[in-house]
């Protein structure tokens, strides 16, 4: 009966190591190059999200109340609760609420200033307010 190891070649000593130098770097060039696959198609995938076109933003804001957003806007901005300019405000929740309307706020907030309708605006979300604390407690 023959040795299972009569077919494999013995390596002198300063060849072995060499050898399994060799191995160890083919080891970590392997890690590499899966590591390098792997951020090669994480880039592919953010370059498609980048590419597609953004999805229009549906108007939330109900019919016929684009008035009254704009008059808390105004008073949350009149409040001191955002650091930026009223028009840079009024543009960015434009463009978050899908309400092109909103950015073109000025006469809309002095037609509602002009009249009553700026107070009961108010008077409004304070009933809502304090109907909505009553159900809390």
């Amino acid at each position: 009966m023959q040795s299972a190891l009569a077919h494999i070649e013995s390596l002198a000593p300063k060849d072995a190591s060499f050898a399994r130098a060799l191995g160890g770097m083919s080891d970590l060039l392997a890690a590499v190059q899966e590591e390098y696959v792997g951020c090669a198609a994480e880039k592919e995938h953010y370059r498609q999200i980048a590419e597609t076109p953004a999805r229009e933003v549906m108007n939330v804001v109900a019919d016929g109340m684009q008035n009254e957003l704009i008059a808390v806007l105004n008073a949350i901005y009149a409040r001191g609760m955002v650091t930026c300019s009223k028009k840079e405000l009024m543009q960015r929740m434009a463009d978050a609420l899908g309400c092109p309307k909103i950015a073109d706020y000025s006469g809309q907030l002095h037609k509602i200033k002009n009249t009553q309708k700026y107070e009961e605006i108010f008077d409004d979300l304070r009933s809502v307010a304090i109907t909505e604390r009553d159900k809390n407690d």
